[in-house]
Parts: structure tokens; sequence; C-alpha cells
């Protein structure tokens, strides 16, 4: 009998929430490749619930639309395990594919159609999750999915949002919270309701979570005990200064290569999406020499990326930071360049010409094309540079600039920038640039080292980063995954996080 519960005690669940993406299947599926055995159960949750608003304008009534749209909707639910099945087959073989539980989407459409129940007899609220805060999420999920770059609180389609995440949330719980022995939860990102709702359901039902969705690590094992939000990227809160004083010499050289690389605009694999931006000319040169020399220059983010990534910032989405800071410069007669993302997606570069429609009699707003490097910008000497959290500020410091931030950025325990606290505090330097202070080189390296340690040292490193493949290719070419590298370090990588996994007791 004390034979059995000791098997049962030692029995281990591997809950996955898979998206139908060949990078992070490539990577679930060598976990359940080496950990396949009898005291091992291995569950898959598509993710499900993504969905982008649609327009109701149709020559037929709209109700008829409406109806039309969630036939699609659903359909596309029920496909998944299909799509995800198909996908596995390159990495795991077919019994190895039917010892996977894989949830089926009636699951989903039973846990959507109980919340649509209370809704009605209003025994749910209906913008909340009792379980735990998730407003940050919705309203990023908001932003991408509607798509829209001001997020709209009244907006329907914010009710369908905390929907689809209640119910998300029923089925995931109804997984993570009921079932003995170890449980050890696994996803690709903790961003938007769908990824936000299975990793912090799974951190309050006491569940093991890992994340593999950060291009800094390979994996995260989170730390459930530090009350934290989880977030599949780095816990920059952690850094130190003198942690990274004790990293090895050859991270600190990479550090400041790669600083003297991006201050002549050149970018490593430490930021990957810079890689590929948009190369600048000589006309450009000249053009930022006149305009941006003792001005205040605001970099744009993209409208659309989920501006709640870190764990704060000062205002709802990027759209009210823009608007809000150029109507402040304009009202207290502040000079203020703009420079658009340089690899902003087409909506978003579509919001950028709506700002500048909206302000574009003003003589005190001046814009700068994307294609300009920051490194061109800082050699002119701005006054300052505005950003919510943006790479930008260790870039900055080592020109000796000064940066003023309005969120939480993986650089804050560093000075390389002004972090303001409250939107009081940003409006202050603003008006004050002189309590803004000037990045610092030595810690601006610091950070780089300690922030971008695994890539520079090639180890422990992202898949993407260590092959130097990207989401897009493996989607179009899976084959990237399995070259012999890549066969070896997801390998490699797959036993060093198992074996991580027993030592925190799994």
């Amino acid at each position: 009998m004390g034979e059995k519960k000791l098997m049962r005690a030692k029995q281990e669940t591997f809950i996955y929430f898979m998206p139908a993406k060949n990078y992070f299947i490539r990577l679930m599926s060598e976990i359940i490749a080496q950990r396949l055995h009898s005291n091992s159960k291995h569950i898959v949750i598509p993710v499900y619930g993504e969905l982008f608003d649609e327009s109701l304008e149709s020559r037929y009534p709209k109700f008829l639309k409406r109806v039309q749209l969630r036939i699609v909707y659903w359909k596309r639910q029920f496909s998944l395990n299909k799509t995800l099945k198909t996908k596995l087959k390159f990495y795991l073989g077919n019994q190895q594919i039917k010892s996977v539980q894989f949830i089926p989407a009636a699951y989903f459409l039973l846990t959507s159609a109980i919340d649509h129940c209370l809704m009605q007899t209003k025994k749910e609220k209906l913008n909340s999750i009792s379980d735990f805060e998730i407003s940050d999420q919705v309203i990023d999920t908001y932003l991408r999915f509607k798509p829209s770059e001001k997020y709209i609180y009244n907006d329907s389609f914010v009710n369908d949002i905390w929907h689809r995440a209640r119910s998300l949330n029923r089925l995931i719980k109804s997984y993570t919270s009921k079932r003995s022995g170890q449980k050890i939860c696994i996803s690709s990102y903790s961003s938007y309701i769908h990824e936000g709702v299975f990793t912090r359901q799974a951190v309050l039902s006491n569940c093991t979570l890992v994340t593999l969705g950060s291009t800094h690590s390979y994996y995260k094992i989170h730390n459930v005990s530090n009350g934290r939000k989880p977030s599949h990227m780095e816990d920059h809160n952690c850094y130190t200064i003198a942690n990274a004083q004790e990293l090895p010499d050859q991270v600190i050289k990479a550090a400041k290569n790669t600083l003297l690389n991006r201050a002549h605009g050149k970018y490593d694999n430490s930021m990957p999406y810079m890689k590929n931006s948009p190369k600048n000319d000589h006309e450009n040169n000249l053009l930022a020499s006149k305009i941006c020399s003792g001005k205040v220059i605001m970099l744009l983010h993209d409208f659309f990326d989920a501006p709640h990534s870190y764990d704060w910032m000062l205002f709802t989405d990027f759209w009210t930071w823009a608007t809000d800071t150029i109507e402040f410069c304009i009202k207290h007669q502040i000079p203020l360049v703009i420079k658009p993302h340089p690899n902003q997606i087409n909506e978003s570069a579509k919001v950028v010409e709506k700002l500048k429609n909206q302000f574009k009699t003003s003589g005190l707003v001046q814009w700068i094309p994307a294609e300009i490097p920051n490194s061109t910008i800082f050699h002119h000497k701005p006054l300052f540079i505005l950003s919510v959290y943006g790479s930008v500020a260790a870039e900055a410091a080592c020109f000796g600039l000064k940066v003023l931030l309005a969120g939480d950025h993986p650089g804050i325990n560093f000075k390389i920038a002004h972090t303001a606290l409250t939107k009081e505090d940003y409006w202050d330097c603003l008006r004050n640039p002189e309590k803004v202070i000037n990045g610092s080189v030595e810690e601006a390296i610091y950070f780089t080292a300690i922030h971008n340690k695994n890539i520079f040292l090639n180890s422990n490193d992202a898949l993407w980063t260590h092959e130097g493949i990207d989401d897009k290719t493996t989607e179009t070419n899976p084959q990237q995954l399995l070259t012999e590298s890549a066969n070896q370090y997801v390998l490699e990588m797959t036993k060093k996080l198992l074996n991580d996994l027993e030592k925190n007791d799994i």
C-alpha cells in the first residue's frame, strides 16, 4: 500500500500550452521525447481563444455576419489539435504522439458556454477574473487583436476578451489545480490573455512554470515565491552591478564591443530584431545634424507591441504616452523631434501617419525618418532621449547622453537613464531637463554584459540566437530546426532543463 502511494507521489504531469508555431513545437517535443515514461503524463492544451476583431459590415443583416464569424472562429479552434499533431510528426513518432493527451476544443467550447451562462445570470463579473489580476494582459490583447493603437475600455471587444480569458482560465485550471503528483506547466510566452492566463494560473496552482520565449535564455524556471507576475523575459529586477562585475572578462569585453558597434549602427544577436533595420544614407545624416542638436528626441515604439511587457508603465498604451507627451511639449514650448520605430509593422506605420496629421500644424514638432540610426542622432548631441522602456538607454549612455523613461525596463537597476516613477516626475523632467541624469558608460557596459551574458558566451541562450534563426523563417522552413547543430543543442538544453527541474524537487 505504502509503495503504491510512493509511486503516485513520484508521478509527474507535464502540461504544455502549445502554440501552432514550429519553433516552440520543436522545443516542447524534445521534452516529451526525453520524459515519455510510465510515471510521466503529457497533456497538450492548444492556444485556444486567439481572435482578431472583424468588422460586421456586410450586405446581410449584422446578426448573420456575427453568426458567420463565430462559425469561422470555432472551426479554427476545432482544427488546432490536428495542426499540432501534424507539426509534431516532424519531431515525434506516431506512438509517441499517441501517448500524449490532447485537450479537445469541445472542452473550451464548454467552458465558454458556462461563462456565457454565468454572465447572463450576473454570477460572474463582466471585466474580471476572480483568481488573479490580468487587466494588463487584457489591454495588450486589445491593442494587438483589435487592432488599435489606443485602449478603449468600453469597446464591446474588451468584453469579449474578458470572456475568452475567463473561459481559458476555467479550462486551464481544471488541469493545473486538480491533479495529484508533480505538475510542470510549459509555455512559450507570458504575453496577452492566452499565455498570460496559463502562466498566472500555473503559479496560482503551485505548479512549476517553465517558459521558452526569451531571446536571452533557452528556458526559464520561474520563482513563484517572489510575488511577481510571471514573465518569460529575464528577471532584470535581480540584476546588480556587483553580479555584473563578477562575470568573465570575455563577457565584459563582448559587452563593450557590442555597445561600440551599436554606436556605429551595427547590431548583433543581442538585439536580433534590429539587425534588419532600414539602412541610412548621407541625406538623412544631414537632416539629423540640422534638427536633432539640442532637442528632445522621442523614439516611438511599435504601437502594437505589448506595452505591459515589463512590471509597470506610467501610461495605458504607447499612443497615450506619445500624444500626451507631444501635447505637453507644445503647451510648454518645448521643441520635440520624433522618430518612428525602424522595425514597426505596417499597421503601426499607419498610426504614425495619423499622429503626424494630428500635430501637423505645430511648428514645435518635427519628424525624422525611421531610417536614421540612433547612433547618428546621438552624435548630434540631443538634449535628451524619450522612450517608455527602450533599449536605447544603454546605447545613449555610451555617449554620455540623458534618457528619460516612462516605465519599468531591463536596466532599471543601473545608472543609464532617469526612470520616472510618477507622471508628475515625468512632466517635471520634461520642463527641467537638468534633473535627468547623464548615463554612465561603465554601468551601460555592465548592464549589457549581465543582460546578454548567455548570448555572449554562446551558452544557455535561446535556440533562435544560438543558431541565428528567427520565428518567421522557421515557420516557412522547419528544416532549420532539424539541422545537426540545432538537434544537438536542443538535446543538450532539454537534458539541462530536466536536470534543473529535478534539482528543484520536481
